[in-house]
């Protein structure tokens, strides 16, 4: 008999997820905030309504001050990321 528990092994747990989350009004500067989600995501999208600078969307701060992050350009969304995470880092000009 095996012994299932709860947590990132879990496929049932993984499958389940879901619980949306939703953020607006952040206005990222040249230093990185970190956006929390209350439980590990599913996938995350990310929406720039920036009218002309891009924003970059990371996984550790030092990742978006880097060269390791995901540009989303002006006015446009970074489409569904399949991504297991527990927050995710916004730099912006």
């Amino acid at each position: 008999m095996s012994k299932y528990n709860t947590g990132l092994s879990n496929v049932g747990s993984y499958q389940a997820s879901g619980v949306p989350f939703a953020s607006g009004s952040i206005n990222p500067g040249a230093t990185s905030n970190q956006i929390v989600f209350p439980t590990v995501t599913r996938w995350v999208q990310v929406y720039n309504a920036h009218a002309s600078a891009d924003l970059y969307v990371g996984f550790s701060a030092l990742g978006v001050a880097g060269s390791n992050h995901i540009i989303v350009e002006a006015g446009k969304d970074s489409g569904r990321l399949e991504v297991k995470c527990t927050s995710v880092f916004l730099s912006g000009g």
